[in-house]
Formats: C-alpha cells, sequence, structure tokens
C-alpha cells in the first residue's frame, strides 16, 4: 500500500467479486475506512456477451498499444449457453457484492457504465466528490475505449430470438 499510494493518500484496488472468497484478508478489515466505487451494467446482456467475446479473443481492453485483430486468440464465436453462463455468473457477482455491503453496512458510491459512458467526466467527478479527492481543472482522457460494435449487437438481437424460442408459449 505504501508504495501504490498517491501523493493525495489515494489507495486503489480492483476487486471482483469472485476474489472475495479467495483474499487472505477480508479488504474491509484491513484498510481503514475503505469507501468503495461499485461499477454496474444496467444491460447486462450486452455485459455477457462483451464478457464471451472477451474470453474467447483474449482481447479485454482496447487502450490503443495494439491492433486487437493482432492479439486475438481466436475469432469471436456466438453461443447461447455461453452467453447464458455468463449472465448467471454477473448475476451471482452482483447478489455477493449486495450481500457483503449489507454485511458491513456499507453504502458503495454506484456508477452505472452506460452513464460513465454517456458523460465520463461527471461520471469521474462523482467518484473523485465520494473519495473526497479534489478534481483537476481539466480530467484526462479514459485510456481506453469502448469494444462494443456491430457483432455485439448481432450477438445481443440473435440471443433474444434464440431465448424467446427457448421458451414454450403461453
Amino acid at each position: 500500500m505504501t508504495c501504490r499510494t498517491s501523493p493525495n493518500g489515494v489507495f486503489g484496488l480492483r476487486i471482483h467479486a469472485g476474489h472475495l472468497g479467495s483474499l487472505e484478508a477480508d479488504p474491509y478489515d484491513i484498510l481503514q475506512a475503505p469507501r468503495y466505487i461499485w461499477i454496474q451494467r444496467r444491460d447486462r446482456l450486452r455485459q455477457a456477451v462483451s464478457y464471451t467475446m472477451a474470453e474467447q479473443t483474449g482481447v479485454w481492453i482496447l487502450d490503443g498499444t495494439f491492433l486487437p485483430e493482432g492479439r486475438m486468440r481466436a475469432a469471436p464465436r456466438y453461443g447461447y449457453e455461453e452467453i447464458r453462463r455468463h449472465l448467471r455468473m454477473l448475476d451471482r457477482d452482483a447478489a455477493v457484492w449486495e450481500d457483503y455491503f449489507g454485511r458491513h453496512r456499507v453504502s458503495p458510491h454506484t456508477v452505472v457504465y452506460e452513464d460513465l459512458v454517456a458523460d465520463y467526466e461527471a461520471g469521474l467527478r462523482g467518484c473523485l466528490d465520494f473519495l473526497g479527492v479534489g478534481a483537476p481543472a481539466s480530467l484526462p482522457a479514459p485510456g481506453i475505449r469502448r469494444q462494443a460494435d456491430e457483432l455485439t449487437d448481432e450477438w445481443v438481437e440473435r440471443f433474444l430470438r434464440d431465448r424467446r424460442a427457448e421458451r414454450p408459449a403461453p
């Protein structure tokens, strides 16, 4: 923590729900008055599609340092069951965080991904305010870009069609 704390006294740590059970100590117990920023997606289906594509291709972040086509393990291929599995995992992860915050009586600052994409500056300023950190006059650009594209839209539409076809008519 000493080496990774910024000059303004902030130490940041990214934790996924899956990490909580494997940590040697609960972050709440070892950090002094931790504050949590909880990033959620309003559209979990699009998140599941994104997760599926990233897992298949090995491309998790587009940061401008490389062309993803040259770094992909394989071209993504649609899989209804794989997307469904990721949807269930995302639902379980949300429940794990809700339970964690409830047990520790924590009210995290919630950032909705779609709102952050729509207004990055307002989202970032909201986080800085929550942390009690003064925002600079101008904020840096995100440094990464969205990966969603036409293929994402196609997979979402196809998944919805497949799910409707799977359900028996009333």
